[in-house]
């Protein structure tokens, strides 16, 4: 991975809210992020892991978009092992100077064969943080084009306005509505060959233009922030087993959501972000995440009963003496999480601690069925 900055590279970030480093990835570990993040990603819409990835109520240009998957982290090893690159938290404290940096979330970007254009926007005020130096690493898995939609910016945006959401939407002057000044600002486009990685600031305006090949232009982004940012009262991506428990102004110091992926003494979060994973035992299966969507509809109910045990979140059976589980905790589970227009949230079934299972070796063979 080459990612030795160059004092022009530092200066042009800071002064116009974005660089491009070309070719950061060699060819070996390009392959490898294709390979990692299109297993997560084919893993995550076609709901192999049971969790749902669809956006049904939005808007039906911005579902034209781009296909987009977050928090691939969550649910995929070898994704959480590539965006918690202990080189790119330094990058990233170098470009912004911090002395630590977190993983805010990653986000799978894929623009589909003619895909529509990406509109103008910024990213953190869509996060559950303010800061004026978060910051996107946009990994180019395939050749970015002015043809294909490669990324454009505003130079020098990040330093004007403030926090007020303007939505992706299909409508680009939406952004100069909100901040006629920006009008007059010359876009830039930023296309880069596959193996680069085009660095923002997460307040500079940006946008994508429409993919006008019948080929996939693919990209993934991580982004990071400093340590030390406060929670604004805004879920977005945060988990509901995290959300839940936080209060406006609480420190965001969670390493198992948030992981601490660089600082310069030396400290580091990963180890406590832990992917999904389901190990069925004799009578019992513990999992780290539970994927309830695809156990509780994609499956009729067991043979006999099973016990769903969730700690503090309460337990629920399921099994012939009822029905489906109690309607409370479901609701819970598959309603409470959901994005911004309405569709299921891909975190819909995050929750707090391990999900411990009883029931006889029926029941559990039942279990290792939706999970298999």
């Amino acid at each position: 991975m080459n990612i030795d900055l160059t004092p022009d590279q530092i200066e042009r970030y800071r002064r116009d809210g974005f660089v491009v480093l070309e070719r950061v990835l060699d060819e070996a570990e390009l392959e490898l992020w294709r390979a990692q993040v299109g297993e997560a990603v084919d893993e995550r819409v076609t709901h192999q892991n049971g969790l749902n990835n669809r956006f049904d109520g939005a808007d039906p240009f911005y579902a034209k978009v781009f296909t987009q998957a977050l928090r691939l982290a969550d649910t995929h090893a070898g994704v959480r092992d590539l965006v918690v690159d202990e080189r790119l938290g330094a990058l990233a404290g170098e470009l912004v100077g911090a002395d630590a940096m977190r993983m805010w979330h990653d986000q799978a970007l894929v623009k589909e064969p003619y895909a529509n254009q990406t509109a103008w926007h910024r990213d953190t005020p869509y996060w559950s943080f303010h800061s004026p130096d978060a910051i996107n690493f946009w990994v180019a898995l395939d050749d970015a084009t002015l043809a294909n939609g490669c990324l454009w910016y505003l130079p020098g945006t990040h330093r004007m306005g403030d926090y007020r959401l303007v939505k992706i939407g299909s409508n680009m002057g939406d952004m100069f509505a909100e901040y006629p000044e920006m009008a007059a600002i010359e876009a830039v486009p930023a296309p880069c060959p596959a193996g680069s990685i085009v660095v923002h600031n997460a307040m500079v305006v940006h946008g994508a233009g429409p993919n006008m090949t019948p080929r996939r232009r693919r990209a993934m982004t991580t982004a990071y922030f400093p340590d030390g940012c406060t929670y604004n009262g805004r879920p977005d991506t945060l988990p509901l087993a995290y959300s839940r428990t936080l209060r406006e102004g609480d420190p965001l110091d969670d390493d198992r959501f948030l992981p601490l992926v660089w600082s310069r003494d030396g400290r580091r979060g990963v180890d406590a972000m832990r992917p999904v994973a389901a190990r069925v035992g004799e009578g019992e299966a513990t999992l780290t995440l539970p994927a309830l969507e695809a156990l509780l509809r994609s499956r009729p109910a067991p043979a006999r009963a099973l016990r769903l045990d969730f700690g503090e979140a309460g337990a629920i059976t399921w099994g012939p003496e009822g029905t489906a589980p109690a309607a409370t905790l479901t609701t819970d589970l598959l309603t409470l999480e959901r994005v911004r227009d309405g569709a299921l949230d891909p975190r819909v079934a995050y929750m707090a601690g391990r999900l411990k299972v009883e029931g006889d070796e029926e029941a559990v063979r039942e279990l290792r069925a939706v999970y298999a």
